[in-house]
């Protein structure tokens, strides 16, 4: 068994194979862990959330690690670790000043 290094394509098509990911955030001396659900698209990493512990946390401290991986068996695997910003807004989400009928309430959930 040898412990190697995957090049940037072997990453990209990991993560767009791949469907569920970790997300790692750090707030007020707590590291919180958690599963998601996940697209890879465009070099970006979409996701979405319910209102809690995560978004506050990725609120707080947008500096967060994503972690996906892939395994065969015991001695075959394949990760890749992100270290990426949490964006404050995304491009579906409701501004505030936006009139109720053009809003989208499901997209407050994405990140």
């Amino acid at each position: 068994m040898s412990i190697g290094r995957l090049d940037p394509n072997h990453c990209e098509i990991l993560l767009k194979t791949e469907h569920i990911g970790r997300l790692g955030c750090h707030a007020a001396g707590r590291t919180y862990i958690v599963p998601v659900t996940y697209v890879f698209e465009g070099g970006a990493i979409y996701g979405h959330t319910n209102p809690g512990l995560k978004l506050e946390m990725l609120r707080s401290n947008p500096s967060v690690c994503f972690e996906v991986d892939h395994l065969d068996n015991m001695a075959n695997w394949r990760s890749v670790v992100a270290w990426l910003p949490f964006p404050p807004t995304h491009p579906h989400r409701a501004q505030p000043d936006q009139p109720a009928g053009q809003r989208r309430p499901a997209a407050d959930r994405y990140w």
